[in-house]
Order: C-alpha cells, then structure tokens, then sequence
C-alpha cells in the first residue's frame, strides 16, 4: 500500500501511480491533495487508483481506509495469487 500526495517536489502523486502499475498492478495507491480538482479525479481513475482523498482529512479515517484496504491483501493469497508486492 503507498500513500502519496498529489503535488511533490520532485513529482506527483500520478508518477508513483504510473510507476506503482508498472511494477505490480495489485499495489495499492491511495493518492491525497490539498487542490482536488475533476481532472486529476479522472486521470487517477483511469489508471485504477485505489482511492483519491482531500485534505484536510481526518487521521481516524485515513487509518480505517488502510485498514480497509491492507485486509484484502490475505484474500488474494487465499486465491492462489502471488505474494503482494
């Protein structure tokens, strides 16, 4: 599971996506911004981003989505899958 902030310094959250699906199409990627805009919505969608969150956000939520999404890692053993990355 990565979570990545939409702008960086030396990037964006839309690189470590491209470069997350490049790797492993089950990583997970959980992208947050302080500017959402429809735009960044759609291109993140189209590259099957696992969530895409505005700041502020609540902490509580945030560790509850992990969660969430860090328990449906087992499932794809349980399937026969390969390990997740």
């Amino acid at each position: 599971l990565i979570i990545t902030d939409m702008l960086m310094p030396r990037g964006s959250g839309i690189d470590v996506l491209r470069a997350a699906r490049r790797c492993d199409t089950r990583i997970q990627v959980i992208v947050m911004t302080g500017h959402p805009s429809i735009e960044g919505a759609v291109e993140l969608a189209t590259l099957d981003v696992t969530d895409y969150i505005s700041k502020p956000f609540d902490l509580d939520a945030i560790l509850e989505l992990v969660g969430t999404h860090l328990e449906e890692q087992p499932r794809d053993r349980e399937r026969g899958d390969a390990e997740p990355a």
